[in-house]
């Protein structure tokens, strides 16, 4: 059977059982085995697709180009937004790293953060990575 007949036949059968259950109401000698009918074609259906999952060489496909790392390259590339993205980043890592307490930023701190300059803007990610390494 092509993966198209399958796409389509299976999901017909688990509906029509489906509608059969529902009518056959509290008859279990048509409900029940309507219902088991049911079940089984949506799972054959979740089976097939799982089975015909997409992977590249056997294994799973690679992760996306946005991956952490490339947001991060991002992020530093694109100004004032991108910095500010940063901060909030290493603000999150610093709480999950043992300082829940850490206060949120307000607002003209992190633009003023994020307005440093380039080379400025990298010895604090460095500072604070530093400090978070060392607290943890």
């Amino acid at each position: 059977m092509t993966r198209w007949a399958i796409g389509i036949t299976l999901p017909a059968i688990a509906a029509c059982a489906v509608a059969i259950a529902v009518w056959a109401g509290s008859n279990l000698a048509i409900a029940l085995p309507a219902s088991v009918a049911a079940v089984a074609a949506a799972s054959l259906l979740f089976a097939e697709a799982f089975v015909r999952r997409p992977t590249v060489d056997g294994g799973a496909l690679p992760p996306p180009e946005g991956g952490p790392a490339a947001r991060l390259r991002d992020s530093l590339r694109s100004g004032t937004l991108g910095h500010e993205s940063i901060v909030d980043q290493v603000d999150r890592l610093e709480r999950s790293a043992g300082n829940p307490g850490l206060p949120v930023r307000l607002r003209e701190e992190l633009e003023q953060l994020a307005r440093l300059p380039p080379g400025e803007f990298l010895r604090y990610l460095d500072e604070r990575l530093d400090r978070i390494e060392e607290g943890s």
